[in-house]
C-alpha cells in the first residue's frame, strides 16, 4: 500500500511538474524571504538567467525597466512589456508573468488603423471644407484683373484674397498636424464671437456674388468653446 501511494505521488508530482513546465504564463516560487525557489521556462525566457537562488527584489532591478508609458503592465530591459499578479501566503509569494507585448503591439496598431480611416474621412471633408475659402479667393483674384477697380477696393480686396489664402493654409495644416499625431493638437479654446466672425468673412463674397441676404443673430456672443475654430466655421458653410 505504501509503495501504491508512493507511485500515485510520484505520478502526481510528475503531472504537476509538467503543467508548471509549459505554461504558457512565467511562474515563481519565492520562499517566506523572497528568494526564488523555483521557475518554469517561460519565466527563464522572460527574465533571463540567474533565477533560482536570487532575490526577487534584485531580480527587479536587473529585468525591470519601467516607461512612462507602461499603464497596466510593466516594461523589461528586453523591451518586453508584462503583467504581474502576485499571490502570498505565510510560506512565500507565487508570482504570475504574463507577456503582453504582442497584445500591446496589435492595440498599437489598432489604434493606428482607427487614426488612418479618421484621416481619410478628414481628407474626404477636406475638399469640401476648402471649397468655400477657394471660391471666395478666385472671386477676389478675378475682381483684381480689373482696370476699372479703385485703388482702395484693390486693396481691400487684396487683404480679402490674402485672408482667404490663409484660411486654405490652415485647412492644410490642420490636416498635417492630424497625420502626424491625432486631432488633440488642431484643438484650441476660441469665443463664439470668433467664430460667428470667421464664418462671415468665409461667406462675404460668396453671399454677395449669389445676392444673398444674410445675417447673423445671436443672443450671446461671449461663450467659449473648445475645437478647432477655422475646420467648424468652413464645415457650417455649403454651397
Amino acid at each position: 500500500m505504501d509503495d501504491l501511494k508512493t507511485s500515485l505521488s510520484l505520478s502526481q508530482q510528475a503531472r504537476y511538474q509538467q503543467v508548471f513546465d509549459v505554461m504558457p504564463t512565467g511562474v515563481l516560487l519565492l520562499d517566506a524571504t523572497g528568494r526564488i525557489l523555483d521557475a518554469n521556462p517561460e519565466a527563464h525566457h522572460l527574465l533571463d538567467e540567474p533565477l533560482i537562488g536570487e532575490r526577487w527584489i534584485d531580480i527587479i532591478k536587473r529585468a525591470f525597466a519601467p516607461q512612462d508609458d507602461d499603464g497596466h503592465e510593466v516594461s523589461l530591459h528586453n523591451g518586453r512589456k508584462v503583467k504581474l499578479a502576485i499571490s502570498a501566503s505565510s510560506e512565500g509569494q507565487l508570482i504570475f508573468i504574463t507577456d503582453m507585448t504582442e497584445t500591446r503591439l496589435l492595440q498599437s496598431r489598432l489604434s493606428e488603423l482607427q487614426r488612418l480611416s479618421s484621416l481619410g474621412k478628414m481628407v474626404a471633408s477636406l475638399a469640401h471644407q476648402v471649397r468655400t475659402p477657394l471660391s471666395s479667393a478666385m472671386l477676389y483674384a478675378s475682381h483684381l484683373g480689373s482696370e476699372q477697380l479703385a485703388p482702395a477696393t484693390r486693396q481691400r480686396f487684396q487683404g480679402k484674397l490674402v485672408d482667404r489664402l490663409h484660411d486654405l493654409e490652415k485647412q492644410v495644416s490642420d490636416m498635417l498636424l492630424f497625420a502626424k499625431g491625432g486631432d488633440n493638437k488642431v484643438v484650441t479654446r476660441f469665443s463664439l464671437e470668433s467664430l460667428l466672425n470667421c464664418l462671415e468673412a468665409m461667406i462675404e463674397q460668396p453671399v454677395i456674388h449669389h445676392q444673398i441676404d444674410f445675417s447673423i443673430d445671436c443672443d450671446d456672443e461671449s461663450c467659449c468653446l473648445l475645437g478647432n475654430e477655422n475646420a467648424l466655421a468652413s464645415g457650417s458653410v455649403t454651397w
